[in-house]
């Protein structure tokens, strides 16, 4: 028990807008209450305190906040509140006072978690092998949302709307009270208070209305196994229903079901359609309809999927959302950083925890045995980020071009162009031009002095570069000719060296860049993922697109990175003449490198399912790539990505040998 006195003086945030929040307001006038946050409610006040959302409350705006609920849902709304308050340095207590942050915390291999990682999909299909009638909730179940919550679709519809020139601020707000306003009633009804809160014309009513359907269409997706599971269960001749607590009635979600794939069941059962919920009579609806002798729910609610079920003496089969997945496995972490990177997440749930017994026998640890699951989580969200930022900083100021270095800027260079050059003036010149350390280093040495530089910056690495960097003992003479070789490739290539350009990278400490801007008159812009700092680097102009300044992305991070963003070329060891690059030894197999092609193909996949389904680029922050990206080893890797656990990064300078997981 805290020392209750000092938490009622401290800013408070009050969980719930039921009969025990009002309580607690009422017996604690004094208290700094600043607001109210609801999982229902979104908007308004509560006995003259303000509603908030969580995107409503900055740091420091709150010290603790103080569940006021019945203490047998402490545990539950401790699950779906504790990263966001982790992140604002909130405190969580129970409405006398207990401390419930740090207890929900360190209880996250939970016993009903360690129960869940037992269950297999062969164990659901014998439970229906045991009775006649099946019903299957819907949402969660049967089908997932590419969001984090569902009302995140509401955001999508906010900004069709307002590209439409359809009023529709403030939308997840205004959408969630509307809703409740309707009481259960059906998305039509909705859209007659919404109308009545925008003055919406008629005709702007049915157009937002069917908006948020297309968007609900585009973020919906199957979760492929328990498709599986049901198409068994009708296999098998079982009565297989579907209930959904839903205001979408069943003439259109049964469409949206057959669009996905979604058929051979006999029966949807949807709220909306019957003015009652799973746990207010839906459930004996369904019974009094299909006469059996035994039945069996399955759903993720424990609430309305179990509880009620079993109030209407249905067996019931409990499986988790892939939310509740997440917060079950050793990803969770990255829900630190949800508030700000919805869509991201709601992608990564949809691709990483689609199968509800991804989990099975493995402890929380996520395994990826899917290239699309790694290409989600690790590479889609770095090239959007640097996409995102390359594409605003060519837009600020005026450059000739972009140039993509090889090999890291291949892949970027070939993304660049598909899905960021139509938004840009045809005078920006887009390249893919030939370079290494190596290369770049050894054409800025004319004169003893600066081979003495270049040897100065090497250090250690200098004798072991230089027998790859020279071919002759006489270093001067033929860091001329390469010199003069990679001048003509600039020319042939109509690379303007009186022109200012972007030089683009992965991570790098701009070596590559400083050593070029003795070859170029204008001084290169740098655009990297991450600049790390070294002791005598190259003072470059760069812009870092993870701006974090620690260094932790300089090693083992990176070689996972460099991995997967590169050419299918050799590295670059030299300029020959007429331009002609000179490539190193291939040290990678043909089966490594269609590994690696394959990656890339994901990663494009994924990157126009982004396109598709939120209309463009979302953003991923700092805080959570660099979270993902150190913590890449922690996972397992098998089935098509089993490769991965072999793989071996050699240094193009150095010739060192890495590992990469």
């Amino acid at each position: 028990m805290a020392n209750w006195e000092n938490v009622l003086k401290e800013k408070i945030l009050i969980y719930g807008t039921g009969i025990n929040a009002k309580r607690f307001i009422e017996e604690h006038e004094d208290a700094q209450i600043v607001g109210v946050i609801d999982r229902i409610k979104f908007e308004g006040d509560f006995y003259g305190i303000p509603i908030l959302m969580w995107k409503d409350i900055g740091e420091g705006m709150a010290d603790a906040i103080i569940i006021a609920s019945s203490p047998r849902y402490y545990g539950e709304i401790c699950n779906r509140i504790i990263y966001i308050c982790l992140k604002l340095g909130i405190k969580i207590y129970g409405k006398n006072g207990e401390r419930l942050g740090e207890k929900y915390l360190l209880c996250r291999g939970n016993k009903k978690q360690t129960a869940y990682y037992k269950k297999t999909k062969d164990d659901l299909l014998k439970q229906i092998d045991k009775y006649e009638a099946i019903s299957f909730d819907v949402f969660d179940t049967l089908v997932m949302r590419k969001v984090l919550e569902p009302a995140d679709v509401f955001d999508l519809v906010e900004k069709e709307l307002n590209e439409k020139g359809i009023t529709a601020d403030g939308f997840k707000r205004k959408r969630r009270t509307a809703e409740l306003e309707a009481k259960g009633a059906n998305i039509y009804i909705i859209y007659e208070h919404l109308a009545h809160y925008y003055s919406w014309t008629e005709e702007e009513k049915n157009t937002a209305l069917c908006q948020e359907l297309e968007c609900e269409k585009k973020v919906l997706v199957q979760r492929e196994e328990m498709v599986q599971v049901m198409n068994y269960a009708v296999k098998q001749r079982k009565k297989v229903s579907l209930i959904s607590d839903m205001y979408i009635p069943k003439k259109i979600l049964g469409k949206l079901l057959t669009e996905l794939g979604i058929t051979g069941y006999e029966n949807l059962y949807v709220s909306c359609d019957y003015g009652k919920g799973k746990g207010s009579g839906l459930f004996d609806v369904y019974k009094n309809d299909v006469a059996a002798t035994s039945y069996l729910h399955i759903g993720d609610n424990y609430e309305a999927d179990c509880i009620s079920a079993k109030k209407s003496q249905i067996y019931y089969y409990e499986i988790l959302s892939a939310l509740d997945m997440i917060k079950a496995s050793n990803l969770s972490f990255i829900l630190l950083e949800a508030e700000e990177n919805r869509f991201f997440i709601g992608k990564v749930l949809a691709s990483v925890f689609n199968d509800p017994f991804a989990l099975h026998n493995t402890s929380g640890i996520v395994t990826f045995n899917k290239v699309s699951m790694a290409a989600c989580l690790f590479w889609m969200p770095c090239v959007i980020k640097y996409l995102n930022t390359l594409l605003k900083t060519v837009q600020e100021d005026k450059y000739k071009g972009i140039l993509f270095s090889a090999r890291d800027g291949y892949y970027i260079y070939r993304l660049f162009e598909k899905y960021c050059k139509p938004r840009l003036s045809e005078e920006i010149d887009l390249a893919y031009f030939y370079t290494s350390r190596l290369l770049a280093l050894k054409a800025t040495i004319e004169k003893e002095e600066d081979l003495l530089q270049v040897a100065d910056y090497l250090g250690e690495q200098t004798d072991a570069t230089f027998k790859k960097m020279f071919r002759t003992s006489n270093y001067c003479k033929e860091a001329q000719e390469t010199r003069e070789n990679y001048l003509h490739y600039f020319e042939m290539n109509e690379i303007n060296l009186n022109q200012k350009y972007i030089i683009c990278d992965l991570v790098s400490s701009g070596t590559v860049q400083g050593a070029l801007n003795n070859l170029f008159n204008v001084d290169l812009k740098g655009v990297y993922l991450k600049r790390v700092q070294r002791k005598n680097g190259f003072n470059v102009e760069v812009e870092s697109v993870i701006k974090k300044e620690d260094n932790v992305l300089y090693s083992d991070p990176v070689n996972f990175l460099e991995k997967v963003f590169t050419a299918p070329h050799p590295s670059i060891t030299d300029m020959g003449k007429e331009g002609i690059p000179i490539y190193a030894e291939e040290t990678r197999k043909k089966e490594e490198i269609r590994d690696i092609e394959c990656i890339q193909k994901n990663i494009q996949d994924e990157l126009e399912d982004v396109q598709k389904t939120f209309g463009t680029m979302f953003n991923v922050t700092d805080g959570c790539l660099m979270m993902i990206l150190t913590a890449y080893n922690e996972f397992n890797y098998g089935g098509e990505l089993n490769f991965v656990n072999n793989w071996k990064l050699v240094d193009d300078m150095s010739g060192n040998v890495f590992s990469v997981v």
